[in-house]
């Protein structure tokens, strides 16, 4: 059922607008109309009512009322699925969903915690203490029948997981997720914590309003501030960089990738590559060496080795993050979480304002952190 979710509600997504669609101050004023939270479920619908805002109202009616009907379904069904469960089939100090990206836990936790990444949500089911636990959320909003729906299907995983491992910890990366501060009150009554983890750039973006974990590890005093301004519980922060973001070059030196400079692309156009090319020529006059990392997923292979020359291409699959980082003096780009590694481990960093100089000021707006530390900018380094 959770899978059908998850595919039917990844189409309907397509539909919503998305971070730059809305600007800063639309986003805030409807924040500010929005009343203050008393408790955590609470926090839970005022968030999914900020997500809300960046759908049709169509999309929302539909979602309600196809939600309606399955709520009383979804609900015997996980209900009965709880006598075929047996407890305790083995003892798990803490759950995670981190598999295949291990690195962006921080040590710290992983010093405290020894969490296992492989029986993430393997089972759902609701016990009666859990179906009581329910009926206070749906008691207290009845009409948002696809905000109740998530919420039971997200707290029959977490009850499964709970019930069949006994951790003392779950473990995730789901601050967008307007059902975090309801499973925050769930775990409570498990005597489970419940932490969340950063694992990738944020900007001004209300998906992420309101939500409460016992603790939440972010990157930088910045996101913590920008968090609560999005009225997220000021108490849960803690700040800690993870592996990913603390790189130790001197165990990646590999003179085969180094260049002084290295373009880090996305999904760049036939247009936007040509204006890169161009705007990196006076470095190459310079005598140095300009590489262009290709994005494993979004980047056209064949338009970039068109453009730039493949000889000047680094590919993902033949040189890792840590090695392209360690490999370089100079990082240069627009919006990408490798930026803010390369100037976590001394790299220089130079935001691409000649081919994205809207883009640049869109940042500025949405308060994206690389434009906040006043790095330098591509414009400047040409003129030199």
């Amino acid at each position: 059922m959770n899978k059908i979710l998850i595919f039917l509600l990844g189409e309907f997504s397509k539909l919503d607008k998305v971070l730059f669609d809305l600007s800063v101050e639309n986003q805030n004023r409807y924040l500010s109309s929005l009343p203050i939270p008393n408790d955590d479920i609470d926090r839970s619908y005022l968030q999914y009512r900020c997500q809300s805002f960046f759908s049709p109202c169509w999309k929302t009616v539909l979602l309600n009322i196809v939600a309606a009907f399955l709520i009383p379904f979804s609900v015997f069904y996980l209900w009965l699925k709880s006598f075929f469960y047996t407890s305790c089939s083995s003892n798990l100090e803490a759950l995670g969903d981190f598999k295949r990206f291990e690195e962006i836990v921080p040590d710290e936790l992983n010093s405290e915690f020894r969490i296992s990444n492989d029986v993430w949500l393997l089972g759902s089911c609701l016990s009666f203490a859990d179906i009581c636990f329910l009926l206070h959320v749906f008691l207290r909003y009845p009409l948002y029948c696809y905000f109740l729906l998530k919420v039971t299907i997200k707290v029959a995983g977490y009850s499964f997981m709970i019930t069949k491992y006994q951790s003392k910890a779950i473990v995730v990366h789901n601050e967008y997720s307007f059902t975090s501060s309801i499973l925050t009150a769930y775990c409570e009554t498990r005597n489970v914590l419940h932490i969340n983890v950063m694992h990738g750039e944020k900007m001004y973006y209300i998906r992420d309003s309101y939500f409460r974990y016992d603790r939440c590890y972010v990157w930088d005093a910045y996101y913590r501030d920008l968090f609560i301004s999005m009225n997220a519980a000021p108490s849960q922060f803690i700040i800690a960089l993870p592996p990913s973001m603390k790189i130790n070059c001197a165990k990646h030196v590999n003179e085969g990738c180094y260049a002084y400079y290295k373009y880090f692309l996305t999904s760049q156009t036939k247009e936007q590559l040509v204006s890169i090319s161009n705007s990196l020529q006076s470095l190459l006059m310079h005598g140095r060496k300009v590489k262009y990392r290709l994005h494993p997923r979004y980047s056209d292979r064949e338009l970039v080795k068109q453009i730039v020359g493949k000889e000047n291409v680094e590919y993902p699959e033949k040189v890792s993050i840590l090695d392209s980082i360690s490999n370089m003096d100079t990082a240069i780009g627009l919006y990408t979480t490798v930026l803010n590694q390369a100037y976590h481990c001394g790299k220089n960093v130079i935001i691409d304002d000649v081919t994205y100089p809207s883009e640049v000021k869109k940042l500025e707006e949405f308060k994206y952190i690389m434009i906040h530390k006043k790095l330098p900018l591509l414009s400047e380094l040409i003129k030199k």
